[in-house]
Order: C-alpha cells, then sequence, then structure tokens
C-alpha cells in the first residue's frame, strides 16, 4: 500500500484524536512539513559527514571521516546542529508551498503560462510546464531567504569541534 501522507490526512488511517485540517493548502503544508522533518533526519548524518569533508581539516574520505568523528566524539556528533534545520521545517514548507499556491492562483486568474487540457468532456485551461516551473521557481527563492540564515548556523555547529 502506498504511504501518502496527504491522502492519510483525508483518511480513517489517521488516528481520531488528531484534528484533520480542512484547507489543502494546510494539508500541503503539514505533509510537507512532515516529509522534510523525516528527510533531515535521516540525512543529517551524512550533511555533516559532508560539511565537515569540505572544511579539509577532518579526513580524506567519508569512511574515515565517520569513523574519527565517532571514534572522537561519538556518535552523536553526527546529529550536530540538527535541531535548526529540523525546527525550521514548518517555516520552509509554509513559506514553500504559500508562494508556490500564490503564484500558481495569481499565473491561472490572469490565463499566464497556461495550456488547454481535455479531462473527459470539457476543456480546461491550467498552467503549462513552464508556467509550474515559475512557480516553483518563486516558491524556492522565497525559501532560500529563510534557510540561508538557518544553514549557515547548521554549519557553523557541524563543525564547531573541527575549529577548536
Amino acid at each position: 500500500r502506498n504511504l501518502d501522507i496527504i491522502a492519510m490526512a483525508r483518511s480513517d488511517v489517521v488516528p481520531p484524536w488528531l484534528p484533520r485540517p480542512r484547507s489543502p493548502t494546510l494539508q500541503h503544508v503539514l505533509a510537507g512539513t512532515c516529509a522534510g522533518m523525516a528527510s533531515t533526519l535521516v540525512c543529517h548524518p551524512l550533511d555533516t559527514l559532508r560539511t565537515r569533508l569540505q572544511t579539509g581539516r577532518a579526513a580524506r574520505t567519508a569512511l574515515e571521516c565517520l569513523a574519527q568523528t565517532v571514534r572522537r566524539e561519538g556518535p552523536l556528533a553526527l546529529y550536530r546542529g540538527l535541531w535548526w534545520p529540523l525546527a525550521a521545517q514548518g517555516v520552509y514548507k509554509a513559506l514553500m508551498f504559500g508562494t508556490y499556491g500564490a503564484s500558481k492562483r495569481y499565473l491561472e486568474r490572469r490565463d499566464v503560462l497556461t495550456i488547454s487540457r481535455t479531462d473527459t468532456s470539457e476543456t480546461k485551461r491550467a498552467l503549462g510546464p513552464l508556467g509550474l516551473g515559475a512557480c516553483g521557481a518563486a516558491a524556492g527563492a522565497a525559501a532560500s531567504v529563510a534557510t540561508t540564515p538557518v544553514e549557515l548556523v547548521r554549519n557553523r555547529q557541524q563543525t564547531a569541534v573541527l575549529s577548536s
């Protein structure tokens, strides 16, 4: 069975005590936030190794860096700097999904970068690939404004032991 977070939010799979957002935008923001947090938890140790390797002071290979980090600082050092990006996922996703949705509505209302689509018996206007790409670019630009300071703090925390 496919684990679609948005479908789960609309179905009976969600526990009855967990509130179900009625707004599709809020559903997407919450689903994106959960997905972003999960990916941050899984990928952060690899990101820590990458950041340390980029400083040129840690080790020559990823495995050597992993061994040195765990030996000298313990396994939790791989999660150093985790809390900033983890906590910021809600802000990132709200900015990304909010900007994407607003851009999409703006272009659709003005019939800019749209194409004709035939659904069953009626023809509708929808954003084409260029319009969707423009919305994605706007969303990425908006999110990068929030992510840059968080990334700076995270990188400094990940390399704090190396610089001391």
